[in-house]
């Protein structure tokens, strides 16, 4: 039953680029995000955005 779900897992976790590609986007996301409410904490502390 669980057959397939691990054979999908060790495909994705053997393929380093794929990991690497999601691993880059997902920074990315996470640095839009942080920007975005850094601005507003520097904003509302009275901060010069940097």
């Amino acid at each position: 039953m669980l057959r397939p779900i691990r054979e999908e897992a060790s495909r994705l976790l053997g393929d380093r680029e794929y990991l690497a590609e999601v691993y880059r986007d997902g920074a990315a996301r996470a640095a839009q995000t942080a920007e975005k409410t850094l601005r507003k904490v520097y904003k509302k502390v009275g901060f010069v955005e940097r």
